[in-house]
């Protein structure tokens, strides 16, 4: 049994990091730039900060070098910096996680409650 369950989150953790992988590039395949659109609220920026903050985003690196920075970080703890809003990625991501958890387990009961009584 413990095998088995190994196996099983051995399997999702591949899972994920491919996902995560595609991900990453199907975001560098989507038109438009990213920091095209965090400067367009600030029409006097010139184009060397424009370069410098790909430089600082890490945009200008290669898709494979990005993917292997994020995971380091990640294993650190370190989920890397919202471009919306500039702050810590984990840190939005736990002020969320009370309102995720209530709605996720609200709909488990609900989906409980009906499933039961149908079949």
């Amino acid at each position: 049994m413990f095998a088995f369950v190994l196996k099983r989150l051995l399997h999702a953790v591949i899972v994920i990091l491919c996902m995560i992988f595609v991900l990453s590039l199907l975001l560098r395949l989507i038109p438009g730039d990213p920091v095209d659109i965090m400067s367009a609220g600030n029409p006097g920026i010139t184009t060397e900060q424009k370069e410098a903050l790909r430089e600082q985003l890490g945009l200008t690196r290669l898709p494979l070098e990005q993917f292997a920075t994020y995971l380091g970080g990640v294993v650190q703890g370190d989920l890397g910096e919202s471009i919306r809003f500039r702050s810590p990625a984990l840190d939005l991501v736990m002020e969320r996680l009370p309102a995720t958890l209530e709605l996720t387990i609200l709909a488990m009961i609900l989906a409980v409650a009906l499933a039961i009584p149908i079949g």
